[in-house]
């Protein structure tokens, strides 16, 4: 349609060029409209290509290009274009993500994993039959199906009917050392405001850290994101969430060189529980299982419940997050807990397999883009007593099959008084950091990189400054690990 309009006033053009030179009548009219022409035919030419890609962008978003009208051409024209003529189109097309269809993204440390050791081991352990060929693609290297339909890949999901209906599947270029690396801080959905980012960025180059966690649902349920989840929307109500595109907020976050960890607290979701009754907890006796007075819990082995939930992770995955944190991965420890009856679970020590099933679907999800998972753990869990075992199902040694990263929220003012033997646990941060990462390492595969919680905040704490964060990161790096995230709930940070 552009090529055609610019055609139309080029002979527009001409025909009045001669109509002046012809006819001579009204010259002043005629140069004027001729010239008023020759201006538009430019201005057309010179952006057609610009409004030629525009044309494919999908409604909410003018920079991610989804091909919606080239969907299904694309592979074909890209073998049928030479290289010349394919290398600006792909390269162009490749800063984008996702593309309906194709995710033009690099394998997850592809430097170190070959890609068929890679695809073996992958295969054996998820035990998939469906087998990919590998090519090469203007220097993007790729996984394409033999056949179009998936229908394999829904062994991921076995337990459930969560589909996948892409027909390539591509690999995420995250770095093992920027998770490992990763230093930050945590933002609510209130902190995500213009102002409120540009701040908490200068924050960052301050300090030297190099990452945000952010919180894409919080433990009220409220998803700070817009989102085509149809329950989160309907939970959302006629709330404003502070992102308005998902996609563009994180691509932000990767130009200012930020680490972006989406983090989604799970089962621990009053909007869901109080709206969806069936998705609550219930005592032996029928009634429903409240914190406080009112029902924040979800069960986690609902099948309503981890579909929604991986929903979300699915949505976030797509839209191009570094890395998902699942928060609240674990039952009730509040409560008359003892009496709860849960879906699937025998006895109390089950839960943490229960969990664990959870997270491989979870994890099975985000491994077809790359992107790590990471889990928020009990800090005193690093200590594996029973009790604490049996009440939120944080086995360590169980839920590290189905993680990259885990960070205990190692806080000193979270442990009881006289924890170990220690009065006022709050006024000594370097020991239980050290202690709590130093039990975890010799529980949890050395795959599996610990990057703790520590604390930024003054409750209980008698000697709270900057020493006190200090002490906190020297704890960590001791222990051999370079990475942490500074907690504080009002996001108000201290320099130190």
């Amino acid at each position: 349609m552009y090529y055609f309009y610019s055609i139309a006033l080029f002979f527009f053009h001409i025909t009045l060029d001669l109509l002046t030179s012809l006819l001579g009548r009204l010259p002043f009219v005629a140069k004027k409209a001729c010239q008023f022409a020759f201006i538009i035919y430019l201005i057309l030419l010179l952006f057609n290509p610009i409004a030629y890609f525009y044309r494919v962008l999908p409604k909410d978003s003018k920079l991610s290009i989804n091909l919606i009208e080239l969907d299904e051409k694309f592979l074909i024209w890209k073998q049928s274009l030479n290289k010349k003529s394919n290398n600006h189109f792909t390269r162009y097309i490749s800063k984008f993500i996702p593309v309906s269809g194709v995710h033009l993204v690099r394998l997850f440390d592809e430097e170190k994993i070959g890609w068929n050791d890679y695809l073996d081991n992958y295969y054996q352990k998820n035990k998939l039959s469906t087998k990919f060929n590998l090519k090469e693609v203007d220097g993007w290297k790729t996984l394409q199906s033999k056949k179009l339909k998936f229908s394999n890949i829904n062994e991921y999901y076995k337990y459930n009917k969560f589909k996948i209906d892409y027909k390539t599947f591509y690999f995420k270029a995250t770095q093992k050392s920027q998770v490992a690396n990763a230093k930050g801080i945590y933002l609510s959905g209130s902190s995500l405001t213009s102002k409120r980012l540009k701040r908490s960025l200068s924050y960052l180059k301050k300090q030297k850290l190099n990452s945000i966690v952010y919180d894409i649902k919080d433990i009220i349920g409220f998803v700070n994101y817009k989102t085509n989840v149809r329950t989160a929307k309907i939970l959302q109500r006629k709330r404003t969430p502070p992102i308005k595109n998902l996609v563009l907020f994180q691509r932000w976050l990767k130009h200012k060189g930020v680490f972006g960890i989406a983090r989604i607290a799970m089962f621990q979701d009053e909007f869901l529980s109080t709206k969806y009754h069936k998705y609550s907890i219930y005592k032996e006796n029928g009634e429903p299982l409240l914190t406080k007075g009112r029902r924040v819990w979800v069960d986690p082995n609902h099948k309503g419940v981890q579909s929604y939930s991986l929903e979300l992770i699915w949505e976030v995955a797509k839209a191009g997050a570094d890395e998902v944190q699942l928060d609240y991965i674990r039952y009730p420890a509040e409560g008359k807990w003892k009496t709860a009856k849960y879906i699937g679970l025998k006895n109390h020590y089950g839960k943490s397999q229960l969990l664990l099933a959870f997270l491989q679907k979870a994890k099975s999800l985000l491994s077809l883009y790359g992107i790590p998972l990471s889990l928020d753990v009990f800090g005193v869990v690093a200590w594996q007593e029973k009790l604490d075992i049996k009440s939120t199902g944080q086995d360590l040694k169980i839920l590290s099959q189905a993680a990259d990263v885990l960070s205990p929220m190692l806080y000193p003012s979270h442990f009881g008084n006289a924890f170990g033997g220690i009065k006022k646990p709050a006024d000594h941060p370097y020991h239980f950091l050290l202690q709590g990462c130093a039990r975890l390492k010799k529980i949890i595969p050395k795959s599996v990189i610990i990057r703790p919680w520590i604390q930024a905040f003054k409750w209980r704490v008698s000697n709270y400054g900057p020493k006190y964060i200090t002490e906190q990161i020297r704890a960590t790096n001791d222990t051999g690990y370079t990475g942490f995230l500074m907690w504080n709930a009002a996001n108000k940070y201290i320099t130190y």
